[in-house]
């Protein structure tokens, strides 16, 4: 549920940061990925993530109860996302990544590591 909800609101939530208007294209993914946090443990989110879960939509306004799985956790706190992104300008790319991954490149036969692995 969490990597369909990420997929949902990422993009939209990194264009509209003034840093990466600006350019700073470093602190708009770290920011992106704090707020995307954020977005999951709020109650829209919660309502977003049951609606994945059940197969539908959230609908605006609707009610957040349900947001939790059987055992009382919150949806977002019952399963989890890795992602990888990588970010292309005319001159430089940038990679960041969340979760239990890593992003490589290879280059002529040669492994090239872009990131460092994150542990939460």
């Amino acid at each position: 549920e969490v990597s369909k909800y990420v997929e949902r609101i990422f993009i939209n939530i990194l264009t509209n940061l003034e840093e990466y208007k600006k350019g700073d294209y470093k602190r708009a993914l770290e920011l992106t990925f704090q707020k995307v946090d954020e977005a999951i443990d709020s109650p829209q989110g919660a309502k977003e993530l049951m609606a994945i879960r059940s197969g539908g939509e959230a609908k605006e306004g609707g009610s957040t109860s349900g947001s939790e799985t059987g055992n009382g956790e919150k949806v977002g706190n019952a399963c989890g996302c890795t992602a990888n992104v990588l970010l292309i300008t005319k001159d430089k790319y940038y990679v960041a990544n969340a979760g239990d991954s890593r992003s490589a490149l290879c280059r002529n036969g040669k492994t090239i590591q872009l990131s460092d692995d994150h542990k939460p």
